[in-house]
């Protein structure tokens, strides 16, 4: 031992403390996927971008107009849009707009909604612009995104969109367009008229008011209509749900689900959750949401030896599976939820072929670029980088690092007391609370105690 003391070390190693449920910091293993995907994915298959080819390709279509437009939204806040549809109406261009309704807007939580407040607030005043030119209905179970312009033409044309018509949805958000054509629309048009004749509660006259619609402005359609290519959810029919339960049934091998939101007791997500535990390749896309019900649900896949994985602003909802050696689809303006698939008003286009295995391909692109991964009962030694993790119904983010060290400075052993004695009473926790570490190491120089000097 020197005169100037020991070198002392205690380490407090916490590898194996659990984190419980999380999301982890991801890093995709897939080296080898092809370059980054542009906007348009196909001939029908469109997602958002900076380029704003989605954007353009409905504005597009809106300007195309010769007779009617009708569009289904819950929100519609993007400018350029509705000056489209201003320009159309001006044309004599017959347009109708089915929507969410204001209290249904109000009841959205604000920490977990799909939206910003002032995307709602903007909504509100864009429906302003549109009174007198634009018959807008609203519906209180209303989620479904849709354009479709001239049903009733020899050349019908439209897109299905998991996104609303919102800017930022049109260009930030992880969503999908599907382009149709034909059959596809008139089809479509079918429900749209269900839902805006039948299915629609109040309308908008006069700016700022919402009427109840009389008896008398209803126009009852029939509901029992079939289509080889649109799925729905409305009052009476739930086909987007039979449809994709009957996929994953008919399927062999991998699964690809996406959604917003996740709801355990949906038979949806119960097949899924089911064809996991058959050990399938299960692989699901989400958006990292504190919302408890969805992390229940999707933790019932992680823990049957599935995967999910966390992207930020995802909105996109869809299921690829494939049946008979091909891939086939069904993409889907529902979240995998009851409230969606069973009482909502909602459409789904199935796809197969060539363009089923396009969305298959966007899928796993998505997956290289998730920033999360969802673990159930990870431990700190185990992870490294960001992490998501809940508390209450509340994300507290925070880092994983490997070690926190800190140098406690110099101590003095008691008198008569061995030098290695010296050590510090307490060893206190980092200060920066949102950091988590495998090892805290705490060194110090130990002194021997002081000796009594000879007068």
């Amino acid at each position: 031992m020197s005169e100037k003391g020991i070198k002392m070390k205690h380490e407090e190693k916490l590898h194996d403390r659990e984190l419980g449920p999380c999301w982890v910091a991801h890093e995709s293993e897939i080296k080898s996927v092809s370059p980054q995907l542009g906007e348009r994915i196909s001939e029908k298959l469109f997602v958002p971008g900076k380029d704003k080819l989605l954007l353009k390709e409905i504005i597009s279509l809106i300007n195309s107009a010769k007779e009617q437009i009708c569009l289904a939204s819950f929100l519609i806040s993007d400018a350029e849009l509705v000056d489209a549809l201003l320009k159309a109406a001006e044309k004599g261009v017959d347009i109708y707009l089915l929507t969410a309704s204001e209290a249904k807007l109000e009841s959205e939580p604000a920490e977990d909604n799909e939206f910003e407040k002032k995307t709602t607030e903007e909504h509100k005043k864009l429906l302003g612009k549109l009174v007198g030119k634009v018959l807008v209905r609203t519906a209180h179970h209303l989620h479904t995104k849709f354009v479709i312009v001239d049903p009733n033409s020899d050349k019908p044309c439209g897109f299905i969109l998991t996104s609303n018509l919102t800017t930022e949805a049109l260009i930030r958000n992880p969503e999908i367009g599907v382009k149709i054509y034909g059959n596809e629309v008139k089809d479509l048009f079918q429900q749209f008229c269900t839902g805006f004749w039948n299915e629609s509660e109040r309308e908008l006259l006069e700016a700022g008011k919402l009427s109840v619609v009389g008896e008398t402005m209803r126009g009852y359609v029939p509901e029992s209509f079939t289509s080889s290519y649109i799925c729905y959810t409305t009052s009476r029919m739930s086909t987007i749900q039979e449809n994709i339960i009957k996929l994953i049934n008919d399927s062999k091998g991998e699964l690809w689900a996406c959604a917003f939101g996740f709801q355990q007791d949906n038979k949806v997500m119960e097949t899924l959750v089911n064809a996991s535990k058959q050990g399938r390749k299960v692989t699901v896309l989400a958006r990292p949401r504190p919302h408890i019900s969805s992390r229940d649900a999707l933790l019932d896949i992680v823990q049957n030896g599935g995967n999910v994985y966390g992207l930020d602003w995802l909105h996109a909802k869809c299921i690829v599976a494939m049946v008979n050696g091909k891939y086939t689809a069904v993409v889907m303006t529902a979240n995998i939820e009851d409230r969606s698939m069973v009482t909502g008003f909602e459409t789904g286009i199935l796809l197969d072929g060539k363009e089923a295995e396009n969305l298959k391909d966007l899928m796993e692109y998505w997956m290289t670029q998730a920033q999360y991964k969802l673990e159930n009962k990870v431990k700190r030694g185990d992870i490294q980088g960001k992490v998501k993790l809940w508390d209450g119904d509340k994300f507290v983010d925070k880092s994983v690092e490997p070690l926190y060290e800190r140098n406690m400075g110099s101590l003095q052993a008691k008198k008569g007391k061995d030098v290695a004695t010296a050590k510090p009473k307490s060893f206190p926790l980092p200060p920066d609370s949102t950091k988590l570490y495998h090892v805290h190491r705490y060194t110090w120089t130990a002194l021997p105690a002081k000796q009594k000097t000879a007068t």
